[in-house]
């Protein structure tokens, strides 16, 4: 505690075990990695898509369309242990 009020930003993991004060460390400095990332080499802008109305009527079926029926026959099998 004495150390932290020296420093302009403390990174502290409040636990007794040595173990989780660690991994509590290594997570803030993978995270202050990423951010420093971002900052440098920001994510490129997602490109707006139009889309037309004749598209999304093409896109989205209608609530009234009725499904398609299916085919009523069956596939032909050859009996046990013949070949066909």
């Amino acid at each position: 505690a004495e150390f932290a009020d020296l420093c302009d930003v403390a990174l502290v993991t409040p636990h007794l075990s040595t173990p989780r004060i660690q991994e509590g460390h290594i997570a803030m400095g993978h995270t202050v990695c990423q951010l420093v990332e971002h900052a440098l080499f920001p994510p490129p802008a997602k490109k707006a898509v139009k889309v037309s109305v004749k598209a999304k009527a093409k896109a989205k079926p209608s609530r009234s369309a009725k499904p398609k029926p299916k085919s009523q026959a069956k596939p032909s099998r050859t009996p046990k242990g013949r070949r066909a």
